[in-house]
């Protein structure tokens, strides 16, 4: 069973412009935004973000929680997140979606 770090090897982004990487990596996590859940899945992850796929994004600067099921162990994440940017849906190159910034 390979570890996350060997799983995320496929860096994204412009290193130029990001403060830490980015990892294109899919993984299924659940969105609470208030009583609702919903099933997401990443774009991309790095150390203070992640992008998650969806044509429903939150308003911007709400706060959220993420739940994730992480490999290899299954272990459950749980982490604060905040609305940072959008991208409609319709956007040219780009998938639609919400940027989170991660707090512990």
């Amino acid at each position: 069973s390979r570890g996350l770090s060997s799983i995320l090897e496929a860096r994204v982004g412009r290193p130029d412009q990001r403060r830490d990487r980015r990892y294109r990596f899919q993984l299924p996590v659940i969105l609470v935004r208030g009583a609702r859940e919903v099933t997401l899945l990443t774009g991309d992850v790095s150390y203070r973000g992640l992008f998650l796929r969806t044509d429903d994004p939150p308003p911007l600067r709400q706060l959220l929680q993420v739940r994730a099921r992480l490999p290899p162990e299954n272990d459950e994440l749980l982490v604060h997140a905040m609305a940072v940017f959008v991208v409609p849906a319709g956007s040219a190159g780009r998938a639609p979606g919400i940027g989170l910034q991660l707090y512990a």
